[in-house]
């Protein structure tokens, strides 16, 4: 992580869940590194894919940030670590809700329940809860930024993902509606939808040679001299750095795609 200068998010405040690892991080040392004090939130510490808990790297390099163990579809623990950011802290600006799972994939009528319901009670309940713990300070502040985790695949659907896909749609569905309710009070809600990138969570998918077949025949733009069609999890963090800046002050309520033409097919 590069030393930390004052840029965008100088002197915001943000929260960050699933910010361990994956796209979660890269956008917790994003923010610090553009000026913002970063709260992790996370079931564990340390990152799936190795090196040091995100919330030290941003100290090592000259920011501030605080780690909070929690599971999202827990109400009480939430609203917990919400009250201790706002504690720690002194408020709260920057909300960016990328804990989720991917859950099974397969034939859906072999798929038991318990293992749908989990990825609802992550992807969907647990956004939710989030969302409702900081729109209680974001509305009587009159001011705020969520940036919900959906997916392009909450827009189009895939075969034998089912759960997946689902839940996704609902977070869409979730921030168009909590956008339209609370834009009165100044809160700016939107849903970033990415395509495949580069993480821990799904390598196990994008090593599969028939996987890998559908996002480079299904993805019409090409990155760089190697023809890239996979995104970089900084990639992602750029587009959603810029639904929570002010630079996006007009927007609320989208779903943001960022998938390399996916879903413009």
């Amino acid at each position: 992580m590069p030393n930390i200068t004052e840029d965008r998010f100088a002197g915001k405040i943000a929260f960050v869940t699933g910010g361990s690892s994956g796209l979660g991080r890269a956008m917790a040392l994003r923010l610090a590194a553009e000026g913002a004090s970063v709260a992790i939130g996370d079931l564990r510490e340390d990152p799936r894919e190795g090196g040091d808990p995100t919330h030290k790297v941003i100290a090592e390099g000259g920011g501030q940030a605080m780690h909070h163990s929690f599971d999202v579809t827990d109400e009480e623990a939430v609203e917990q670590a919400v009250a201790a950011t706002v504690g720690e802290f002194g408020g709260l600006d920057v909300v960016i809700c990328a804990a989720g799972v991917m859950g099974p994939d397969g034939d859906s009528l072999a798929i038991p329940f318990d293992e749908i319901e989990n990825v609802y009670r992550v992807n969907v309940f647990g956004t939710w809860l989030c969302n409702q713990a900081v729109l209680r300070r974001f509305v009587p502040a009159r001011s705020g930024k969520i940036v919900n985790m959906a997916s392009n695949y909450g827009i189009v659907g895939a075969a034998g993902l089912a759960g997946y896909c689902g839940s996704k749609a609902a977070v869409i569905g979730m921030t168009k509606s909590l956008a339209a309710e609370f834009g009165q009070y100044g809160i700016n809600i939107n849903a970033l939808c990415p395509g495949a990138a580069v993480t821990e969570l799904n390598a196990h998918m994008r090593e599969r040679e028939e996987i890998d077949e559908l996002l480079r025949e299904g993805t019409p733009l090409r990155v760089g001299k190697e023809g890239r069609y996979v995104a970089e999890p900084a990639e992602i963090a750029s587009a959603a750095l810029y639904l929570a800046s002010d630079e996006f002050s007009f927007g609320t309520g989208t779903a943001f795609v960022v998938d390399g033409g996916w879903v413009a097919q």
